[in-house]
């Protein structure tokens, strides 16, 4: 049988989810009720296996993987209301796939269109590149991104702010209580680069950060500069710890973020569902 487990029982499935929480922030936030998120089980007391659906776009499948009664009805969830959602509803054009080691040969069984990655992760070690001592272009200033910012919807890009903080927290009272981010805004009209604090845990001690930078503003030094203001932030807030994933192709994510000072924990293959329409 497959259950939905309640918000308020989700201690349960700690040690279930454990591998994943060790690798992604964003399990760890969802664990502890501040991400949005839906977990699946096998059995409501002693779970051993599971699938966590997270935000809008990311599904972790752990535990357990050669539960067939559980996958059959798992299959037909995913099929028949989670993935027609994603993208029928949702409009997304790719579902992350997240899982511990044991799921991958069963996810290929009945997931088609897996696209595989080289990912990585990457933990701050010291600020390399001081934002201080690297000023902006002329035309070109640091923003925070709070509740006046979030008024702006005459910015040009601005959707790409909205999408993060709905896509990343509770709501816009959950952004503005618990996250942090800031963007570089261009002649005081349009969004250029947003670097945003994608998950935070509970203690405050550990979070993850990602940047976005529009095409027509790319090579101007803006990403390392907005990155270094948003580690040297989150630093002043006394996080011990900043992660920062990217796929090994995406060279300009890679070289940004060793550009101001973070260093590769560890590497894994991930896999992308992706809609070719």
């Amino acid at each position: 049988m497959i259950y939905e487990i309640e918000r308020k029982d989700y201690p349960k499935v700690l040690k279930l989810f454990s591998q994943l929480s060790d690798d992604h922030m964003s399990v760890v936030v969802a664990l502890e009720h501040n991400y949005p998120s839906r977990i699946f089980v096998d059995n409501l007391d002693s779970p051993k296996s599971g699938l966590i659906y997270l935000g809008k776009r990311t599904l972790g499948f752990s535990g357990r993987s050669d539960n067939k009664q559980f996958n059959d009805e798992l299959k037909e969830l995913l099929n028949k209301e989670i993935l027609p959602l994603l993208k029928n509803e949702l409009k997304v054009r790719e579902v992350i796939i997240r899982y511990d080691d044991s799921w991958e040969d069963e996810l290929k069984s009945f997931l088609n269109d897996l696209v595989e990655h080289q990912l990585g992760n990457y933990i701050f070690s010291d600020l390399k590149y001081d934002y201080n001592k690297n000023k902006l272009p002329d035309g070109y200033e640091y923003v925070a991104i709070d509740s006046d910012l979030l008024k702006r919807e005459d910015l040009k890009n601005f959707y790409i702010v909205e999408r993060w903080v709905r896509g990343c927290y509770l709501g816009t009272e959950d952004y503005l209580s618990r996250g942090f981010g800031f963007c570089i805004i261009h002649e005081k009209k349009e969004i250029a680069s947003v670097c945003f604090c994608n998950y935070i845990s509970k203690d405050r001690k550990r979070c993850e950060i990602g940047i976005i930078t529009s095409e027509e503003h790319r090579k101007k030094g803006l990403a390392k500069n907005l990155v270094s203001y948003t580690v040297s932030h989150g630093l002043k807030l006394n996080i011990q710890r900043i992660d920062w994933q990217s796929r090994l192709s995406n060279i300009g994510s890679i070289k940004t973020a060793e550009a101001v000072g973070f260093q590769l924990e560890k590497t894994y293959i991930g896999y992308v569902l992706e809609y070719t329409q």
